[in-house]
């Protein structure tokens, strides 16, 4: 179990006033949510690195799942990349080409475009 992570991904917007997803994120920690909104209104109690990308319709444009099971994984992989920098977009072309059985056109293409639609805030931690 972790307890204390660096990271915090938020597949999905509605957990964030429903679930801590916060509690033992790391002071210098990152909140990416997989949101249309921008950060600043998301809500989200104050945490150091806070970051938005919708992840949702960038999969759909690309034709990964249906408006009702869109599969974002790629996308906010992209996101991740670059917000957090612990992987780069590059390193994570090669991991899709390599690892990802179907449509791998289309996720690299969402990776590529959720690298580029990430919005990034920087938030003061009480």
């Amino acid at each position: 179990m972790v307890t204390s992570p660096d990271i915090v991904v938020v597949l999905d917007e509605g957990l964030l006033h429903a679930v801590p997803v916060t509690a033992g994120l790391k002071r210098d920690g990152l909140l990416l949510v997989n949101s249309e909104r921008s950060p600043d209104d998301l809500g989200v109690p104050a945490v150091h690195r806070l970051a938005t990308v919708d992840a949702t319709s960038i999969a759909l444009a690309h034709g990964l799942g249906t408006r009702s099971v869109p599969i974002v994984n790629t996308a906010i992989l992209g996101g991740l990349s670059r917000a957090s920098g612990v992987v780069g977009l590059e390193a994570l072309r090669k991991a899709i080409a390599q690892f990802v059985p179907a449509k791998r056109e289309e996720n690299v293409a969402a990776a590529e475009a959720a690298y580029r639609a990430v919005r990034i805030a920087m938030a003061v931690v009480a």
